[in-house]
């Protein structure tokens, strides 16, 4: 398990190209342009309306992009601290603070594609998990997609060249967690591997049951239910039919059409990316619910 787990996070980690969460890749899509949102506010009222598109495509290309003081979420955006929001695309302008919003529903509604989907931001810090399993807590809200959620444990995911990244957070936690890679890791792969247990095992860490099933999948040999992540390369040919897509796409459509096609054709690679990558961390949030109140 943990030789396999090292070998498919590498392999994750350094796909190819760059999006985030379905936004277009970078000088594909208008920067600003106000998306139709509902705002689920603190005081547990919500607005219907649009917001400026606050999310960012960057691309990750050289080492300075991977080394940067900033974190990985704020250069996308995530950590906006103030959003414009009209009622109305006419109407006036409305400053918000992220301490007044709980979370953001964006509408995906293209009827040419068929899509009428939400995808759900919310409002949470996050935490890292470091080798020696201390904490280190981030005291800034980060805007995260949710992947699954029930009441036991949130899912959340960021996507950065093309590469998945999850973030865990059970029900009565303050921070949701996940794993930082670190470029030695490319020479100590074990190391990632040990935090993503780690993250389970701080997750788990008052449900004996669940700690034990951990341990065992640590220490044994243990492999997920699901087909191994690296047997199809799976991603590279979400990326590839979605990339000789959109390069179809924009010579044959106008630019009004291209626009909602590459809307709906991002959708439908983020959920594919999302899906595939997901299995290697199934089995540990099944077992989770299955064993922890």
């Amino acid at each position: 398990m943990s030789r396999f787990l090292s070998i498919a996070f590498l392999f994750l980690f350094f796909a190819n190209s760059s999006s985030v969460f379905g936004i277009p890749q970078k000088n594909e899509s208008n920067s600003g342009k106000h998306r139709k949102v509902i705002l689920n506010m603190e005081d547990g009222s919500q607005k219907s309306g649009y917001i400026k598109e606050f999310r960012k495509s960057v691309v990750v290309d050289d080492g300075n992009n991977l080394l940067g003081n900033k974190s990985m979420e704020n250069k996308f955006g995530l950590q906006t601290k103030k959003f414009t929001f009209k009622k109305d695309l006419d109407s006036k302008k409305e400053t918000l603070s992220i301490d007044q919003i709980k979370s953001i529903e964006f509408v995906l509604n293209t009827d040419d594609f068929n899509i009428n989907e939400t995808i759900v931001y919310e409002k949470v810090k996050l935490a890292k998990l470091k080798n020696n399993h201390d904490l280190k807590k981030e005291n800034v809200f980060t805007l995260l997609p949710v992947y699954f959620k029930n009441s036991k444990i949130t899912v959340y995911y960021f996507i950065v060249n093309d590469s998945p990244k999850f973030y865990f957070k059970g029900s009565r936690a303050d921070y949701a967690l996940y794993q930082n890679f670190k470029m030695t890791d490319i020479f100590k792969p074990q190391n990632y591997t040990d935090r993503l247990y780690g993250i389970f095992e701080f997750i788990g860490k008052d449900c004996p049951e669940y700690l034990s099933w951990v341990n065992s999948a640590k220490n044994k040999t243990y492999r997920p239910t699901s087909k191994p992540v690296l047997k199809e390369t799976s991603e590279y040919k979400i990326i590839d039919s979605y990339q000789k897509d959109i390069k179809t796409a924009k010579k044959e459509m106008s630019e009004e059409e291209y626009e909602a096609y590459l809307e709906w054709r991002s959708y439908q690679k983020t959920k594919g990316m999302m899906d595939s990558s997901y299995s290697i961390y199934n089995e540990f949030v099944v077992q989770y619910i299955n064993s922890c109140e």
